[in-house]
């Protein structure tokens, strides 16, 4: 019995070893895919808002400046592909089977690159600077999202929908490692148990 559970816990734990190597892989595709979408998504945002939120004020502008303008929004679209890309590589095989630390971190990156963009934009005297907070929610803004990059690039949406399935089949196996160690425990009581048992004669 007990060494049939041990051999049972051996193979999940080759089983969930398969998996993290499953998801390593799916991770470095999707952060790959990931920086590039982002930096897309950055441009198009801008673009729009340039275009279609305040084209007047972006035709304003001189030549220079706006080139000026397209270049700094590129190399901030480099920036944030480089430190996306840095920060996601760190996070460890263990937060990378839980959506919640990945998603975090993408959200906070791009609030900050969409706080950047704004800035830059303000500078430009694309958007406009108002000091009442209520009405500044009223104005047309850089907001970038997680979910949207996902939908809007079927590459990045395809690498994550993989890390969930493998992730989920893991966290189901280390459930059932738990499981198995647990039986382990009982059995091994169960050995010890019967080994120093003594009956009592008079019974």
């Amino acid at each position: 019995m007990l060494s049939h559970i041990e051999q049972e816990i051996a193979e999940i734990k080759n089983a969930i070893a398969e998996h993290e190597a499953k998801v390593a892989i799916a991770y470095a595709h999707y952060i790959h895919a990931l920086s590039l979408a982002v930096g897309k998504y950055l441009l198009n945002a801008v673009f729009w808002l340039c275009t279609h939120e305040y084209p007047q004020a972006f035709l304003a502008l001189p030549t220079a400046e706006k080139q000026k303008l397209q270049t700094a929004i590129q190399n901030l679209a480099k920036s944030c592909q480089v430190k996306l890309k840095a920060q996601l590589e760190q996070l460890p095989t263990a937060q990378l089977l839980r959506s919640a630390p990945l998603d975090q971190l993408l959200e906070t990156i791009l609030e900050q690159t969409s706080q950047s963009a704004n800035q830059l934009l303000q500078a430009q005297g694309i958007i406009p600077v108002v000091q009442d907070s209520e009405a500044e929610k009223q104005i047309a803004k850089i907001r970038l999202r997680a979910a949207e990059v996902e939908y809007m690039d079927r590459s990045v949406m395809q690498y994550r929908s993989e890390i969930r399935v493998i992730s989920a089949r893991c966290q189901h196996l280390l459930t059932q490692l738990d499981k198995k160690y647990h039986d382990k425990l009982i059995a091994e009581a169960e050995l010890a148990w019967r080994s120093v048992f003594v009956p009592d004669p008079n019974r």
